[in-house]
């Protein structure tokens, strides 16, 4: 499991270096538009994190990982790299493996993975279908998107309406958080 305050201390390093000043309102603008209501929302600091471009074009993680601004030890700063490999979408449960991980397909390219994982495996029932990031973590995956409403197919046996719900979001667009918070907004 990733280490407590990992990633906090990326993004509190950005949000508070004034060098990063205008980039950091810059995101807050380009998420929040002109209503900007709370910059501590839990999809703002996941987009911040892992889909905001700084204007040379290089995302949070790369940034803190090759600048090194902390000095942080190489073998302690290699999580930062791994996480720059994640996926986001709509992730349907195969199989849960209670206080241990999930298997997940993502809706998009139907690419399975198998993610370590305790607190979700209580929650999530084979067929249920939610948003969330797949990240790698050294060595293994890790479900590292903030908590998000989940749809649960499990509770129906109405294989028709299934099928129909699962065509229906594989073909919406789910790229970043933004994406979700349209769709909480309009389908639940």
């Amino acid at each position: 499991m990733i280490e407590k305050g990992t990633i906090r201390k990326m993004g509190q390093y950005f949000r508070n270096d004034p060098k990063y000043k205008k980039e950091i309102l810059r995101g807050i603008k380009e998420f929040f538009g002109d209503s900007i209501t709370d910059n501590d929302n839990p999809y703002f600091n996941e987009w911040m994190m892992y889909d905001f471009k700084f204007s040379d074009k290089k995302g949070m993680l790369e940034k803190f990982y090759n600048e090194n601004p902390l000095s942080i030890p190489l073998y302690r700063r290699e999580i930062y790299k791994t996480l720059m490999e994640n996926y986001y979408g709509f992730f349907e449960v195969l199989e849960v493996r209670r206080f241990e991980g999930l298997t997940l397909k993502r809706l998009e390219d139907k690419k399975i993975f198998d993610v370590s994982e305790m607190s979700a495996t209580m929650d999530l029932d084979i067929g249920d279908v939610f948003v969330t990031r797949v990240a790698k973590v050294i060595d293994h995956y890790e479900l590292v998107g903030c908590d998000t409403k989940v749809i649960k197919i499990s509770q129906s046996n109405n294989k028709k309406e299934n099928d129909k719900l699962f065509k229906k979001l594989s073909g919406l667009k789910m790229k970043t958080p933004k994406d979700a918070i349209k769709f909480f907004e309009q389908y639940l």
